[in-house]
């Protein structure tokens, strides 16, 4: 299966945005991310959705060299779908969800000031 997961020093450090353990411990959230995303566009789950924003950009085009944040940010592709029972779909999807070491959960947002 594409997700049995064995994580390596090696392969954790590649990930590393600097030394120490904050750069470890950015590694594993972003490894995290990765195998999270991967999940979600295998099964289809992410296809109604545009994943944007800076970490998107970092992910595409800067690597570990860019700047790290564990925000990702989506956005619906369709015009007319309602985008909060639409996000809701997708935390349902992954609250709970175990990939190798990885237990993902969801969290109440914060509201943007658009949302109000």
């Amino acid at each position: 299966m594409l997700f049995d997961v064995d994580l390596t020093l090696g392969h954790v450090l590649r990930h590393a945005p600097g030394r120490g353990r904050a750069g470890l411990e950015a590694a594993l959230l972003d490894i995290a991310q990765d195998l999270m995303l991967g999940w979600l566009h295998e099964r289809g789950v992410i296809d109604g959705f545009v994943f944007k924003g800076g970490t998107a950009l970092r992910k595409l085009y800067a690597g570990a060299e860019g700047r790290f944040s564990t925000v990702l940010d989506f956005a619906v592709r369709e015009p007319g779908t309602n985008r909060h029972s639409a996000g809701e779909a997708m935390a349902t999807e992954v609250d709970g969800l175990r990939i190798g070491p990885f237990l993902y959960g969801t969290a109440p947002r914060q509201a943007l000031r658009h949302d109000r």
